[in-house]
């Protein structure tokens, strides 16, 4: 079962997932890329953490997430990509090139006020689906076993 701070990071990612998709439906034109690809990377930050938290040991876990906070490294998606390697988990090599695709991620892009091309944001938000897809079939499905 998974831990409650893990499943709340998991349905916020979806969320955010969710709300990026739907700031491209053809109506808005393309107007709200920009946005659309803060709340997709949001997503992954959110599973990111969602997988730490799972990958923690229990008694380990509001220490770790104390940590990250204290070293200002909660929002940096390498920062917790590096955490994830170091507690032996293994990103898919099918997600390096969306990890490529959404490595210039910042949680600052949220003060973007510059238009993106409609192209660029599908294919940030294509990465996005695919990475919080997999992870969450990987490592946060309830009923795949634990390593």
């Amino acid at each position: 079962m998974l831990d409650p701070s893990s499943r709340a990071f998991l349905r916020a990612g979806r969320l955010r997932l969710k709300a990026a998709n739907a700031l491209m439906a053809p109506i808005f034109q393309g107007v709200y890329g920009a946005d659309a690809m803060y709340l997709a990377g949001y997503a992954v930050e959110c599973v990111l953490k969602a997988v730490l938290i799972e990958r923690t040991a229990t008694g380990h876990r509001n220490a770790m997430m104390a940590s990250f906070e204290n070293e200002g490294g909660w929002h940096d998606l390498e920062r917790i990509k590096e955490r994830l390697r170091r507690s032996g988990v293994k990103l898919p090599p099918q997600l390096r090139s969306h990890f490529r695709t959404v490595s210039g991620w910042r949680v600052q892009s949220r003060y973007q006020s510059k238009r993106v091309s409609r192209r660029d944001a599908e294919q940030f938000i294509h990465s996005t689906d695919m990475i919080v897809s997999e992870l969450s079939r990987l490592h946060l499905d309830e009923t795949a076993g634990r390593p």
